[in-house]
């Protein structure tokens, strides 16, 4: 059986048409995978720039590699850098034996930030001896340190001056102590010198208790009381518009008029003053009495007097340990007035005189022979407990104290002291931060204070 031609043809077509199609189908398929694959490589080499952008971000600078006295390695470093870092890794390398180990931290450290006790308790200690350090980051930054430094204290081009002693050369004298100053000539180590403030003597405080009483608002006085007609009028008065006054009736009338409790039990003295007015009491009449804790005691007879019909001026120093309570209280007493009789009182103050113990700080420290012509030099102090008062650091410049640190912190405190070390001689201070009045006793724990200069 022949087959014809128009049959061949169409079978041809349908070949070259299958043809084509796998020919579009495998350009299709290799255009999807080389797209694919460009596009992962894109992102890849993006990622990897990202990377490294981040890692040009971190710089970690080792600002001191010691051993505490439980003989653990304490590593402080700075990060210098503008991102924070995750440090992960620490590599000890020792050279001499050919061995190198790696251990486990985890620290994160912001721009700017000191962070000291970095390190691993499994540690062995190698004081002294030569290793080379290293601190990995996530990002796969490594950063390294040749223990020990060499150039620390020798003049090198990095170099940590710690303060060379105590001294008292501008006044005011020196007051307080420290209890361990050779404690501030290292790297921080948790072995403090207590700084502390010394005692400067007592002084005299007066505290007003009633201020120029007048009665000229509410009634009675806020904490004051009375009993029987004290009242306020006008109709006679020392001082402002009102007086405080008791009217006599029938054959005789009696109250009391008491101020509030006043805090004495702290007091070497009391000081009464008030003016009051006797308008024909007689004697036992009209009385002073003070209150000492349990019982009234009568301390004048105000009715007694001969000068009647004017404001007498009454003024007295309580000096009677027995008044000296909480809730000592002074009373004006009237006792079966009459008719036609009247007493006052008027502008009355009461003031309590004490004792007052001072505790003030006042420490020099300097540097001699201290390095001052680098391009970068920073004064570091390390706390560690702080006193509830503020310490404050001053500088000297040449003729008068400068204030550079406003209030030491527990941690490192550093500051830019390139205006002021312009001699190989350096001296600050330790102030308190409350000189006068300050009746308790305070204590600051320093652990380190150095200069570090370097260009």
């Amino acid at each position: 059986m022949s087959i014809s031609g128009s049959s061949k043809r169409g079978q041809g077509s349908i070949i070259g048409a299958a043809f084509i199609l796998l020919i579009l189908t495998t350009a299709f398929t290799f255009y999807s995978l080389h797209f694919a694959v460009t596009n992962d490589y894109i992102r890849t080499a993006q990622e990897m720039q990202q990377l490294d952008l981040k890692q040009s971000y971190e710089q970690i600078e080792f600002i001191n590699v010691s051993f505490t006295n439980q003989e653990e390695l304490n590593i402080t470093v700075t990060n210098t850098g503008s991102h924070q870092t995750h440090l992960v890794w620490l590599g000890i390398f020792d050279e001499a034996a050919n061995t190198q180990d790696y251990y486990n931290i985890d620290f994160f450290i912001n721009p700017t930030e000191t962070r000291p006790n970095i390190g691993n308790t499994s540690i062995p200690t190698f004081t002294g001896q030569e290793r080379d350090i290293q601190i990995i980051t996530e990002l796969g930054n490594t950063f390294s340190y040749s223990y020990p430094e060499e150039t620390v204290g020798d003049g090198g081009e990095e170099r940590y001056d710690w303060v060379d002693e105590t001294c008292d050369l501008y006044p005011p004298s020196a007051k307080g102590n420290h209890s361990f100053f050779s404690a501030q000539q290292g790297f921080p180590d948790s072995i403090y010198d207590n700084v502390t403030e010394g005692y400067t003597g007592t002084g005299s405080t007066n505290i007003t208790l009633i201020d120029q009483e007048s009665f000229e608002g509410l009634w009675p006085p806020t904490g004051w009381s009375e009993t029987g007609r004290w009242n306020k009028e006008s109709n006679q008065v020392y001082n402002g518009t009102y007086s405080a006054d008791f009217d006599g009736g029938g054959s005789g009338r009696s109250g009391n008029l008491d101020t509030s409790d006043l805090d004495c039990s702290d007091a070497d003295a009391i000081y009464v003053d008030f003016w009051y007015r006797d308008e024909g009491c007689e004697a036992t009449e009209f009385l002073l009495q003070y209150y000492d804790g349990t019982s009234w005691d009568t301390i004048s007879d105000l009715g007694s007097t001969a000068s009647e019909y004017q404001w007498l001026h009454y003024q007295e120093k309580v000096t009677d340990p027995q008044y000296f309570k909480s809730d000592f209280r002074m009373r004006w007493s009237t006792i079966d007035i009459e008719g036609g009789e009247h007493a006052y009182v008027d502008f009355v103050t009461v003031t309590k005189e004490g004792s007052m113990v001072n505790y003030e700080l006042d420490l020099e420290m300097r540097w001699t022979g201290v390095d001052y012509d680098e391009e970068n030099e920073w004064l570091s102090i390390y706390g560690g407990t702080m006193g509830s008062e503020d310490i404050l650091v001053d500088v000297w410049n040449s003729d008068e104290w400068i204030l550079i640190i406003d209030d030491l912190e527990s941690g490192w405190n550093n500051v830019n002291v390139s205006s002021y070390l312009n001699s190989n001689i350096f001296i600050i201070r330790f102030r308190g931060g409350t000189e006068t009045s300050d009746s308790i006793k305070d204590s600051w724990e320093i652990d380190a204070t150095f200069l570090h200069v370097w260009s």
